[in-house]
């Protein structure tokens, strides 16, 4: 009885995403999609898009072969990169100007002037983090 209830909840779990990392490039998921322990596909809350093919080529149709080449991967990139950037401005709290300023600051004090997509959503992160730490240390405004 244990083994069932913890293998059921292990498999809600995954179903509810609680593994998904803003940061697409620190998410477990391959395109949206996330292979688990179970041999079962589960979908990112975070990064899955409609159409994206999953990649798992052992079980892919021809159909699903086609979709996959076809598929711009590229530009699925730079939307996850985008969403993430978002995502951590609103997780700051701060105002956008604000916020880019201080991930140019960032940037240039840690990377140079090498600004991937990558690279500037881990300054967004970075700044994200710094803006809760000073919150957590004044504590909540009155």
């Amino acid at each position: 009885m244990f083994e069932g209830d913890f293998l059921g909840n292990a498999y809600r779990d995954l179903e509810g995403g609680a593994w998904a990392h803003i940061h697409p490039d620190l998410c477990p998921c391959d395109g949206g999609w996330l292979l688990s322990d179970f041999d079962t596909l589960h979908r990112c809350p975070l990064h899955h898009e409609q159409g994206v093919p999953h990649r798992n080529p052992d079980e892919w149709t021809e159909g699903d072969r086609q979709a996959a080449e076809a598929y711009d991967w590229k530009a699925y990139g730079l939307r996850q990169y985008r969403k993430a950037w978002i995502a951590y401005r609103r997780r700051s709290g701060l105002p956008a100007k604000e916020f880019r300023r201080r991930a140019e600051r960032v940037l240039s004090e840690t990377r140079g002037a090498t600004a991937s997509p990558r690279v500037w959503v881990d300054a967004a992160q970075e700044v994200a983090e710094e803006a809760r730490l000073l919150r957590q240390e004044r504590g909540p405004v009155r």
